[in-house]
């Protein structure tokens, strides 16, 4: 058997079953389980504030983010930050990515200078000056 990754539908994953495997009587087929809706094409949009626990957050320029889906799953990403969001609508994925950016911009800002190596001095001057809190 081969390893699930994120980018794998789950008809994929059922497809790897053996053929006498077969449902439990009464469960729905794949088919029948799955919503029928549209994949939504990949497409990118800016950022230009984040609240997250009603505390509004505006970026020092808009933040690019990038918008996949696969199966039900949506994705929300920034390659720069190397930041996801994930979740099973587009508005719950943005809004994990807006979490995202929020906890690793407080992690950075805390952090030294001396206490970063490698790509996170990359990213820790990235954060630092990435947000500032609205008042």
């Amino acid at each position: 058997m081969t390893m699930v990754g994120a980018t794998r539908s789950a008809h994929e994953i059922l497809g790897e079953f053996p053929a006498h495997f077969r449902p439990m009587p009464g469960s729905p087929t794949y088919e029948e389980a799955a919503p029928v809706r549209p994949l939504l094409k990949p497409f990118k949009f800016p950022l230009l504030k984040l609240t997250i626990a009603g505390h509004t957050f505006l970026p020092a320029k808009p933040i690019g983010v990038n918008v996949t889906q696969d199966g039900a799953w949506f994705f929300a990403e920034n390659e720069a930050l190397k930041v996801v969001g994930t979740g099973g609508s587009l508005e719950e994925a943005v809004l994990d990515l807006e979490h995202h950016i929020v906890h690793f911009w407080q992690y950075y800002r805390s952090l030294e200078d001396s206490q970063v190596t490698g790509d996170a001095i990359r990213l820790k001057n990235i954060f630092s000056s990435l947000l500032a809190e609205a008042v």
